[in-house]
Parts: C-alpha cells; structure tokens; sequence
C-alpha cells in the first residue's frame, strides 16, 4: 500500500522523460545557435547576458552541445511544477491535474524545449518559486537557502529580469522571517523587507555586471536595434526620414523603408536589399551611439503621437493571439539553425516530436496561448493574493503573479520583436499564482486552514 500511495511521484519522472523522448536535443534559433558558438569559442558577447551562455560553456565540456542545456531546463523545469503540485495539494490526482494544467497546458513548455535564455529563467525561477512556496508552506528555512542561486541565476540570464524578481525576492524575504526558529511565525516588518529587496536586487545587478566586464569582449549597440525600428516607424508615420545617415544606405527612400517595415519585428530592415545598419556586427562609435540615442529622443519629443502608435501596435501583436498574421517562427522554432563553425546539431525526427510540434503549431493560436489571457490572470492573481496574503497560498499568488507582470511591463516600449518567447516567464508565473488560489479555495471548503498566520 505504501509503494501505491507513493506511485504518484512516477508522474514528473514520466513527463521529463517525454520532454526529452520528445524534444533533445533542443530547437535552436539564430539567437541559441549565436550564443552556442560563443559557449564554444569562448567568445562572448552582450547581445544578451551571459550567464547561460558560460553555463553552457562549463556544460559543454562534459556534454558537447545543446543536450545537457536542454536536459538541465527540462529536469529544473519539471522538478519545479511537481514541487509546486505537491505543497499545494495533499491527494495524487489533484497534485497530477495541478502539475500537467501548470506545465503542457500553458505556452510554458512551449518555451522550455528551445535553448533560449526564456527558458532558463523559467526553469530557475520556476524551481525557486516552489522551494520558496515549500519553505512558507513549512516554515522552514532550508529551501529558501536551495532557492538563493536559482534565484540568482533567474535574475542574470535576461535583461529584463530584475524587475520578474522584486517581489519574488520580496516573499522570499517575509519567508525567512515567518521561519523564526523558535515561537510562532513573526511578523515581517514593510520597511525591513523593502530594504532587504533593494539590496538583493541591488547585488543581482552588481553581480551581473561584474559578470559582464569579466567575460564580454564582442560589445553591442544591442537597444540600436529597437531604436531604428522605432525611427523607420516615425519615419514613415511623419514623412520625414529620421534614420541617421550613418545607419542607413545611401540614397534610401521612404518608399523603400516602408517595404522592408514590419510591425511583428526589426530584423527585415537589416536584411538585403537596402539594409540598414543593425550595430551587431559593425558596433556603433560612441559618438554614433550618441547620435541615434539623440534622434530616438528627438522623435519622440517631436512626433509622440506616432511614436506611440508604433509601439502600441507592437504591444498589440506581441500580447494578442499568434494566429497566421505573421512569420510562424516569431512563436515556435520547431528545428535547429545553424551559425559558423558550429558542429550539426540534428534535430529530433521522433515520431514524437512529430506529433508534438503539429500540436504547438495549432495550439498557438488559441487563445489559451494568447499572453493577454495570462495578463488578466496574473492580474486577478495578484489582486486576489494581496487580499489573502496572510495564508502562504495567498503570498504565492501575489508573489508570482506579480512577478509575471513586472517581467512584461517594459517590453511594451523596448521589445525588439513580438515573439511569444518574451513572455515565457508571465505564462510559468500565471499558472503557479491561480494554482495557489485553487488551493486556498479547496482548504477553505475543506476547513483546512492550519498553515494560515494568525
């Protein structure tokens, strides 16, 4: 009976094990192939941070390219679900139901089969999340010590990353201190919390730095790229070409711009014919750099109005339903790219993967995988969690829900493109943050409060 009561654990064992039948070693796009060859070669750069890229350098010295990546993703990312499924439910079917609607059921796992560093920080903070939620559940303060690299980690692989952590870090802290060893839970004092936040926030983004300066040496005009994209917007909107001469061919006409202009990402203005500058693989002068921050600026003090509607109808695209408006590969890379000298990496031509990759194609234009459905989830998450913040449950709800949105809150005026990818975290964090309420419903007609404060 006691190996029958336990069987229920096979189900993360089983699901990772499907992950990789059905996907290692990993789907690569430009980005994971560029940031493959520099784990390789040693030769980094900014384009994005570099802590998985050296991640994958130490990896790749015993596993050689992108399965043992892709393997540590998906072992992080499952291990987290299950650990969430657990805390929050008691009986096997519920913690199975929490599990798959928490991972296969949301664009997460979508996400998590490329090498991307989406998919690290949702394999990171999504097993941080769940050793936090553990450790409130418990009152105990061994998993928030398991928790501090993920965490970490989370907070070093995107730029926009810092701000998914406030309040993750933030609960961390309320945790710790509702762990007393001794008496009852204490009560977490606002201000200690807030300064205990800023100065953790402050040391992931000292640390990320130092990581920089010590491994970067190809640098980036990286927000170049969003800049020129925002002025060929103006540009057409107004009439008037705003794009410096040094970022552009000469003799390049607006009519000419425009065909090359799309709203759903940059790259098509630095392809040929006609392309423009992109700052990547002929970096800008400083004094060029100074030039285009100078224009940008300029375009938006003098034409806000079309500015704004260039960056809405980004926002738009980049939360709304991917349906067959735009390049299928803004959603889902179902192959593997290559770049250089770097050796084949040959994708997985499972019968699985197969069957796998038609579903993600159709599923993607649900709105289930529509980001604004999670928006409004998060949101309701977050509100809900604020108002049942002395359970744990409640605290998970608020936590992560905040957290998701705080992850998208600046894409909507420095995202690059409208992929589905940049809101891999809101989707992970959505779905951990209603579970937690679904938990608090159940206890609460159950009459199982006994891990509430008070």
């Amino acid at each position: 009976m006691r190996l029958k009561s336990h069987a229920h654990h096979l189900f993360p064992v089983v699901a990772f094990a499907l992950t990789t039948a059905a996907f290692y070693p990993g789907h690569l796009s430009f980005d994971s192939a560029f940031q493959f060859w520099q784990a390789r070669t040693g030769q980094y750069a900014n384009l994005s941070p570099v802590a998985m890229t050296g991640l994958w350098a130490l990896v790749h010295r015993v596993w050689p390219g992108s399965g043992g990546v892709f393997v540590l993703h998906a072992l992080f990312y499952w291990a987290g679900v299950w650990l969430v499924a657990c805390t929050l439910f008691d009986r096997p079917w519920p913690r199975i139901a929490a599990a798959a609607l928490a991972s296969v059921a949301t664009p997460a796992h979508l996400v998590v089969v490329h090498l991307w560093t989406d998919a690290a920080l949702i394999a990171a903070l999504g097993f941080a999340v769940a050793l936090v939620l553990r450790a409130d559940a418990t009152r105990t303060r061994r998993p928030l010590i398991a928790a501090l690299p993920f965490l970490l980690y989370g907070g070093l692989v995107r730029h926009n990353a810092l701000p998914a952590l406030v309040p993750l870090v933030a609960w961390w802290t309320v945790a710790w201190t509702k762990a007393a060893p001794a008496g009852p839970p204490a009560q977490a004092s606002p201000m200690k919390t807030a300064i205990a936040t800023a100065i953790a926030i402050a040391a992931v983004f000292g640390a990320g730095r130092a990581l920089d300066r010590a491994l970067v040496v190809q640098r980036m005009s990286t927000f170049g790229v969003v800049q020129l994209w925002d002025l060929t917007a103006v540009s057409l909107a107004t009439g008037e070409m705003l794009v410096p001469d040094f970022a552009r061919p000469d003799g390049i006409t607006l009519d000419q711009l425009r065909a090359k202009m799309s709203r759903y990402a940059n790259v098509p203005l630095y392809a040929p014919p006609h392309a423009l500058r992109d700052g990547l693989s002929d970096p800008f002068t400083p004094g060029e750099s100074r030039r285009l921050w100078a224009a940008w600026f300029g375009a938006i003090r003098d034409h806000p109005g079309a500015y704004a509607a260039h960056r809405l109808s980004v926002a738009s695209a980049l939360f709304g339903r991917y349906r067959n408006d735009r390049p299928s590969d803004l959603a889902f890379v179902p192959f593997v790219i290559g770049y250089a000298d770097n050796p084949t990496i040959l994708i997985n031509d499972s019968a699985l993967h197969g069957w796998a990759v038609a579903h993600y194609q159709r599923a993607v234009g649900w709105w289930l995988y529509a980001p604004v459905a999670w928006i409004v989830v998060a949101l309701g998450a977050a509100i809900a969690g604020w108002r049942l913040r002395d359970d744990f449950r409640g605290r998970c709800a608020l936590a992560a829900g905040t957290s998701g949105l705080l992850y998208i809150a600046p894409l909507p005026l420095v995202a690059p493109s409208t992929e589905l990818r940049y809101n891999g975290w809101l989707f992970a964090a959505a779905s951990v943050a209603w579970l937690a309420l679904a938990a608090y419903a159940i206890a609460r007609r159950r009459g199982d409060m006994r891990n509430a404060d008070g």
